[in-house]
């Protein structure tokens, strides 16, 4: 039986992700297992076109980003300082992939028969020029002395949402990290965009990330 009813309410101890997925507003978009996508080769620099992951919110509801989940597969070339910047826009601005692939929201309830407007893209992204109207909502930095190791996890958490975090650990050296930055809620109304650019000083060939991203959509 559902937990929400057009007569029934929810039981306010219930956490949001698990009532939005009841509701069959809760999507994920993944890499497939075991399988990573490669970032642009150069990016010394923030550059605006170019992007490891844009979401484009091509429908008529509203999109409430969760999380996105990075976990190295190889590693880049000759960066130390690798960032990430985080931006909103409006419009469609996907224009093609250098490399990867769209990625594919899927509802996290069996029963619901809702689909997601979103367009995922993930890898060596290109984007149109940004409009006058982005905004940088984000910036975080998860490795800054060393290039980072195979099996690296990093994420970004946006808002309050109950999903699982990694844990941290050492940041620096030949060691594993699980990383995670909570960052305040977005908000992608339709007919806007965000996308997250990766860059650094010394930066000649991009990391490969397995991708997991999680939204709300109503």
């Amino acid at each position: 039986m559902s937990l929400s009813t057009a007569t029934t309410p929810i039981a306010l101890t219930l956490a949001r992700d698990t009532v939005a997925a009841d509701l069959g507003t809760y999507y994920t978009s993944s890499t497939v297992p075991g399988t990573g996508l490669i970032g642009h080769a150069v990016s010394t620099t923030l550059v605006e076109t170019k992007a490891i992951f844009s979401v484009y919110n091509g429908g008529a509801l509203t999109i409430y980003p969760q999380y996105l989940r990075l976990t190295m597969t190889v590693l880049p070339v000759g960066n130390t300082q690798q960032q990430f910047t985080v931006v909103e826009d409006q419009g469609n601005r996907f224009s093609a992939f250098v490399a990867g692939n769209a990625l594919t929201p899927v509802n996290q309830n069996m029963n619901s028969t809702a689909t997601s407007a979103a367009q995922v893209s993930a890898g060596a992204v290109t984007l149109t020029a940004n409009t006058p109207n982005r905004r940088i909502v984000g910036h975080r930095q998860f490795r800054p002395t060393v290039i980072g190791v195979v099996g690296d996890v990093y994420q970004f958490s946006w808002g309050s949402g109950e999903c699982v975090d990694p844990s941290g650990l050492p940041t620096d050296g030949t060691l594993r990290a699980h990383i995670y930055y909570n960052s305040s809620p977005l908000v992608l109304p339709p007919g806007s965009m965000m996308a997250i650019h990766a860059w650094g000083a010394t930066f000649s060939t991009g990391a490969t990330y397995e991708f997991e991203f999680a939204h709300i959509e109503k």
